[in-house]
Parts: C-alpha cells; sequence; structure tokens
C-alpha cells in the first residue's frame, strides 16, 4: 500500500450518511450523559429507533456485588 493510499480517508459504510452530521450528533449525544441531561438526551431518540450498548462484564459484576451487598446488610 503506498503513503497516499494509507492517508486517504475511507468512504462511510453505509451510503447517505453525513458523517460530519453524525459526528456532531454523537458530540451532543456524549455531552448531554457527560452533564446529566437524561430528558433530553431521551428527546433524541426515534420511536422506532434502537439504542445498543456494550456491556462491561467486569461493572455488571461490581454492581451485581454491591447491590447484593447492599440488600443483604440490613
Amino acid at each position: 500500500m503506498t503513503d497516499a493510499a494509507s492517508r486517504a480517508p475511507m468512504p462511510p459504510a453505509v451510503g447517505g450518511i453525513d458523517c460530519a452530521a453524525f459526528e456532531t450528533f454523537l458530540i451532543q449525544e456524549a455531552r448531554l450523559l457527560d452533564e446529566r441531561r437524561f430528558r433530553e438526551w431521551m428527546e433524541l431518540f426515534a420511536e422506532d429507533g434502537t439504542y445498543w450498548c456494550r456491556r462491561c462484564p467486569t461493572r455488571q459484576a461490581r454492581s451485581t456485588r454491591l447491590r447484593c451487598s447492599m440488600t443483604t446488610a440490613s
């Protein structure tokens, strides 16, 4: 591969998507979450949309341990 080819921008994976607008949307979404503005964040979703987020097993396990320890310590 030539240097020019390795520096060339990659085309979007899905046609018709404005990458700059998508990037702006992701930044806006992250800012709303960082600022804990959850109502405004929820307004970003379309009714037929799906939100997918990868789960971190370590955090889930820690969360479960904390929940268990809080419920059993009465």
